[in-house]
């Protein structure tokens, strides 16, 4: 029979309304595509006067839930303070003589469900996460840090290379143009030792990096590309 142009309610009273007459129930039950079991609950409800909605499955009562006061000072010291994450509302609450408040978390919780978080604001407070070797040497960082206008009209290229441990600047070298850095390398390798590896930016290309160490000829190196990162290649020096 036709259901598309019906609501369930509707095709649930329509059976109910079917069952009183019908002769054999199983049958009905096929015709309208539900057990048995559904249909003697339906006819149960409407000899209840029941709403033949479905009806909610959630539990009447949630213990861990925070209690709405709670929700609606959490909201309100929010509108009235913007700025505030959910450490700090709470901390306020509880100076305020507020208890049973929720975790950090909850209250976090609290203000996404009702549209106080936006997610570009929450991408700019995220703490920035930085890999960081244990020991000096263990990685070089470089990168040419884009290039500027001189006053005699030409460019220059900055180029620089960072110990990544000590955060300590090995070189900082001015170029005419984005390349060049053979002798830049050379004088960081003769004052400072070989690293275990070179991180290299988009700016420094693999096969400069490969034609420094080539060059050079400074032990066996071994090349590692990534696609998906700003970054082209890894060098890492071979274990002897």
């Amino acid at each position: 029979m036709p259901w598309k142009d019906k609501t369930v309610e509707e095709l649930r009273r329509e059976f109910v309304e079917a069952a009183k007459t019908s002769k054999n129930f199983s049958s009905l039950c096929r015709e309208f595509g539900i057990t048995r079991a559904t249909g003697y609950k339906w006819v149960e409800r409407n000899n209840q006067s029941c709403s033949m909605s479905d009806r909610s499955h959630a539990p009447l009562h949630i213990p861990g839930r925070t209690p709405a006061e709670i929700e609606e000072a959490i909201l309100r010291v929010r509108a009235d303070n913007p700025e505030w994450g959910a450490k700090t509302i709470l901390k306020v609450l509880e100076n305020n003589g507020y208890t049973d408040l929720p975790c950090i978390r909850t209250a976090n919780n609290i203000l996404q469900r009702n549209g106080c978080i936006s997610e570009t604001e929450s991408q700019k407070r995220k703490e920035f996460l930085r890999f960081q070797r244990e020991h000096c040497n263990e990685l070089w960082q470089t990168d040419f840090k884009g290039d500027f206008l001189l006053l005699d009209g030409t460019r220059c290229f900055p180029l620089d290379i960072i110990d990544d441990c000590s955060r300590f600047c090995l070189c900082i070298d001015a170029k005419e143009k984005a390349g060049g850095i053979i002798p830049s390398f050379e004088a960081a390798f003769k004052q400072y030792g070989l690293p275990k590896a070179i991180y290299p930016t988009m700016a420094v290309h693999s096969r400069v990096l490969r034609a420094v160490i080539r060059s050079l000829n400074v032990g066996l190196w071994i090349l590692t590309c990534f696609r998906s990162t700003v970054a082209r290649c890894t060098l890492k020096l071979k274990e002897r």
